[in-house]
């Protein structure tokens, strides 16, 4: 069994599933508090046949004791035996329907053990020897041959007391601990079908493969981020691994467009690269669309024709490359995208650079990717381990599909360990 989907559900679940089993353990209690309290009390009896003479007739006597325990046994809780005793008794509280179900005899050998469970420990106490006598009495009243040879000599049968009835000092039921143990196995299966519940709605990614399976597409790199992942900075030998993986499919130049999947932000990874490429030397252009960046005039603006190019470029905030953010025209960002002039002013930001790297919200939220998408550049879709479903990385394909956009593969980001 694999361990690690349980492992998983049960880091984002455990306070329901303590709560479960609290329910549980607290309806363990309610059961056991609203139970009556039952008090049983335990007497057991000898049967024996004094036949005196042969070893034949004293082992002849041995099984007829025996044979009248069994029967006198199986008529205990019935009327023949119950009624009689409960008469003696003279408690008109004590009658055969209320008393039958707690009655109950097992025989062994010679012996008869006799348990009697009632709400009062006297009445229980009371009942046993009350049986017990009755019993005395009948089998005193039967007269037994035991030498066919000599049909004149009988013997009865002697009842003795092994160990009398006692008035019990606590209620054999309702336990608690049993109440408890029971309420716990129902816990501990409720919180099962819970936990198994979670794990087949889960639809989260947590393997770089099934994420490379969804997106028909190469894992183009593995980014891990030390603290949050969705805010952190990647580790720079993963940042360069990438952007390898970026120069071996465009050696001379290139534009990508990096979206994602669920809950991430792009605009980390694309800073990181952008400084990555901008490192070796590389002529690097940052745009960013998402809409976290507005506040100083960019893209949105130059497009429209409300700033100059030099007004939109910042070759300060991303250390060797330049950065150009979304703009103050945030809310007809997609109108403005999907524009005529779009196409043209982009190639006019990009032209001089060696590497262009324009980051959207993600694609199954956003349409900025989708839009973008159009203007041919390479498409890569991060995708955060344990966040992004497998419904929303096949959401933001289908988005940049539909728009005519080509996805080049995926960024696998996860925690570092």
């Amino acid at each position: 069994m694999n361990l690690l989907p349980i492992g998983r559900v049960l880091r984002r679940t455990w306070i329901w599933v303590l709560l479960i089993l609290l329910v549980a353990f607290a309806g363990g209690w309610v059961v056991t508090s609203s139970m009556p309290a039952q008090y049983t009390s335990e007497s057991r009896v000898m049967y024996s046949l004094n036949a005196q003479g042969s070893l034949q007739n004293q082992l002849q006597a041995t099984s007829l004791a025996a044979q009248r325990a069994a029967t006198d046994a199986s008529l205990i809780p019935t009327p023949t035996v119950l009624t009689p005793a409960l008469a003696a008794l003279g408690n008109p509280a004590l009658t055969y329907d209320t008393v039958s179900g707690g009655v109950s005899a097992s025989p062994s050998g010679t012996m008869i053990n006799i348990t009697v469970t009632l709400p009062d420990a006297q009445d229980a106490a009371d009942v046993g020897g009350a049986i017990i006598d009755e019993l005395s009495a009948q089998a005193a009243a039967d007269e037994i041959v035991v030498d066919q040879a000599d049909a004149a000599l009988t013997y009865t049968y002697a009842v003795e007391t092994i160990l009398p009835p006692a008035v019990p000092a606590a209620p054999s039921s309702p336990s608690l601990l049993i109440n408890s143990l029971i309420a716990l196995a129902v816990g501990v299966l409720a919180a099962a079908i819970f936990i198994a519940t979670m794990i087949s709605r889960d639809k989260r990614i947590y393997d770089v493969e099934v994420a490379r399976s969804v997106a028909g597409a190469d894992v183009l790199g593995v980014l891990s981020i030390r603290g949050d992942d969705r805010k952190g900075a990647p580790l720079a030998q993963d940042v360069a691994t990438l952007r390898a993986a970026f120069q071996a499919r465009a050696p001379e130049s290139g534009t990508w467009l990096i979206t994602g999947a669920g809950d991430v932000r792009t605009e980390g990874t694309g800073r990181a690269v952008a400084s990555s490429f901008g490192a070796i030397g590389r002529r690097t252009t940052l745009i960013v669309t998402d809409p976290g960046s507005s506040g100083a005039p960019g893209l949105t603006d130059f497009i429209a024709g409300t700033a100059s190019m030099e007004e939109v470029l910042d070759r300060e905030s991303v250390p060797g490359a330049t950065y150009v953010g979304v703009g103050t025209l945030v809310d007809e960002r997609a109108d403005i995208f999907a524009g005529e002039r779009a196409a043209d002013k982009l190639q006019e930001l990009a032209r001089g650079s060696d590497v262009v790297l324009v980051t959207a919200d993600p694609a199954d939220a956003s349409a900025d990717a989708a839009v973008l998408s159009r203007f041919g550049m390479r498409t890569l879709v991060i995708v955060r381990r344990g966040r992004t479903t497998t419904d929303e990385l096949s959401r933001a394909l289908s988005t940049v599909a539909e728009a005519g956009g080509d996805i080049a593969g995926v960024i696998w980001v996860r925690s570092a360990r």
